[in-house]
């Protein structure tokens, strides 16, 4: 089995490692690894030996007289001691090149993480390769996203791990106080498939008739505690009749970059019973069917589902669709949007992950162009340093190491500080979305350290490592015959200075672009009246009626009117037949007096 360890990192950890412990702890890292083996498999075992290995990597291990000169260990505390004094010296412009780098590093933070969020979307399910949904591809229209209700019942039938997914807007029940949520219909594969975890981290039970299994948020807001197990939950179904159900797990609330939104599950039974239907019904739809399958079923699935092709059309065939499509939900979210019939939650459009990340991209370019240019310049004023530096025996190298020690411990203030930054605009930021797009709370810190020493490497090479040797370069003689001067002629830092000009146009022609487009928004014709009607979202269509009964007691209130859409904000996908074509068209649900409300004009 030792051959199957990572020969790089065996000579790596010979390489530092000292000779009077290497046996010992190589015998140790060999066994440990025989036993991973054992239990995870040879590929986890190897990377569990790699983060071995570099834990390895501390002072009580270390060959240190093969690592470092004795005479070159005694540096670093002089480096820091004269870093310090210089940064002490020169206060304000420390300062401001801290803040400076900070703010842009927090941008940059951001747009790392709305990226990140993005590109995340859904895998935080295991088996997330192995998952398709079901869409119906319609030859010159928009791909169904719903599926009959029986599509999964007659795969189950031939073996295929298949999943029916509902979900419904109702209201829970506490003594007289009623809550909106939304919750899923589904079967016990769908557990299997997603894998949903509970607050102990293993697979939820599946709840049967009269069971239910909750989101942690829910559990605190209806009991306030996280695993209220056997405790009772009304459910207030559209016809009015009421369900009481058992809880009997708790799920961990899921992160806003999936598909799913849901704050229960319940079982597909439930839905059948309270609203008497049939699963063996090919004229009623769900709002999904998700399969699981391997590489090598791919034949098999593909044949069974266009077996059941003619017998879907033929129970509804107000929609006929040509073929059936799988797609893996880690592709799928790109084009939920725009689906016939979509009930999930979709990616950022890339235009505005692309966008976010331009824009940072440029700020940080700003800030580091700008260290640069003021490291340079506040360099003239250490010239004569340099000089004696020299004269007592100092190397380009010491002065170079010297200066960008200097330069990364500003570079590493400002990355601390963006996280102080961040806090105050993640808020800010996911204040101008519909849901908290950025969850800091629920990134792992091992990538929050990873990128602050991804930044901070970055940044040293783009800004700290031009300056340093710059610097080390000027002559002690030239120096002190004064003839050395910073004249602002050097090539690089007229490319720079252009660039950063360049840069601040572009970002200042970017705000006066989102200016006038906010404008135009503000000001557009919507072609009813925005300025004299107030929305008032109800929860409950029972609501409607004692609202308005209260809000025409105002004499200020003109006229009143309900909706189920709102113009501009939500619709309906439909079909239109017009001669003798159907077409999907969108459509917004409304009651008496909506269009006079609204003020509704018509585009003669």
């Amino acid at each position: 089995m030792k051959e199957g360890l990572p020969r790089f990192y065996q000579h790596l950890f010979r390489w530092f490692c000292n000779p009077d412990f290497y046996e010992e702890l190589q015998g140790d890292l060999e066994e440990a690894f025989i036993d991973n083996c054992e239990v995870y498999g040879e590929s986890k075992a190897r990377r569990i030996y790699r983060k071995e290995v570099f834990k390895m990597i501390r002072p009580s291990v270390l060959k240190i007289t093969h690592l470092f000169n004795k005479h070159i260990m005694t540096l670093p505390k002089n480096y820091l001691k004269t870093s310090l004094r210089a940064i002490k010296l020169h206060p304000c412009y420390v300062m401001a090149n801290v803040f400076g780098m900070a703010v842009s590093v927090s941008v940059c933070t951001i747009a790392y993480f709305n990226y990140r969020s993005n590109a995340t979307f859904n895998t935080q399910f295991v088996q997330a390769e192995k998952l398709y949904k079901v869409h119906g591809l319609r030859t010159g229209e928009t791909t169904v996203g719903y599926s009959s209700l029986a599509l999964a019942p007659a795969l189950q039938a031939s073996n295929i791990s298949a999943a029916r997914y509902l979900s419904r807007n109702l209201s829970l029940k506490d003594g007289k106080r009623l809550f909106n949520s939304r919750l899923a219909f589904t079967n016990p594969e769908y557990l299997d498939q997603f894998q949903i975890t509970n607050l102990e981290d293993k697979i939820v039970s599946i709840p049967t008739v009269n069971e239910i299994v909750i989101v942690e948020e829910l559990a605190m807001k209806l009991f306030n505690e996280r695993y209220p197990v056997g405790k009772l939950i009304k459910i207030v179904f559209p016809n009015k009749e009421e369900g009481s159900f058992k809880i009997i797990d708790v799920m961990k609330d899921l992160p806003t970059n999936v598909s799913f939104y849901h704050t229960a599950i319940l079982p597909i039974d439930t839905y059948l019973d309270f609203y008497q239907k049939s699963e063996q019904d090919w004229s009623q739809m769900a709002n999904a069917t998700f399969i699981k399958m391997e590489a090598h079923e791919a034949a098999q699935i593909d044949a069974e589902l266009a077996a059941l092709l003619p017998i879907r059309n033929e129970n509804y065939p107000s929609i006929i669709i040509e073929e059936y499509q799988l797609d893996n939900i880690l592709e799928w979210p790109a084009f939920e949007d725009r689906l016939y019939g979509r009930s999930f939650q979709n990616h950022l459009h890339p235009a505005s992950v692309m966008g976010i990340t331009g824009s940072a991209i440029t700020i940080l370019l700003l800030a580091c162009f700008n260290f640069i240019n003021t490291t340079i310049s506040l360099s003239g004023k250490r010239l004569k340093e340099i000089a004696v530096r020299k004269i007592l025996g100092g190397t380009r190298k010491s002065t170079t190491a010297q200066f960008l020690i200097e330069n990364t411990f500003m570079i590493t203030l400002a990355v601390i500080a963006s996280f102080g930054i961040s806090l105050i605009l993640i808020p800010q930021y996911n204040a101008m979305f519909r849901q908290e797009l950025i969850q800091m709370d629920l990134i792992p810190y091992q990538d929050i350290l990873k990128f602050s020493a991804v930044i901070i490497l970055i940044v040293t090479l783009l800004a700290a490592a031009y300056p340093s040797i710059y610097i080390s370069k000027f002559s002690a003689l030239k120096i002190f015959q004064r003839k050395l001067a910073l004249s602002g002629k050097n090539v690089l830092m007229a490319v720079l200075l252009t660039f950063q000009f360049a840069l601040c146009f572009y970002n200042i022609f970017g705000l006066f672009i989102n200016l006038d487009n906010a404008e135009y928004q503000a000001t557009l014709d919507r072609g009813y009246d925005i300025t004299q009607v107030v929305n008032i979202p109800l929860k409950r269509v029972e609501q409607y009626e004692v609202l308005e009964t209260a809000i025409l007691k105002d004499p200020s209130v003109v006229q009143v009117a309900g909706a189920t859409n709102l113009i501009g904000f939500s619709n309906e996908s439909e079909f239109l037949s017009f001669s003798g074509q159907e077409h999907a068209v969108s459509t917004i649900r409304v009651g008496k007096g909506y269009p006079e409300t609204l003020g509704l004009r018509l585009n003669k």
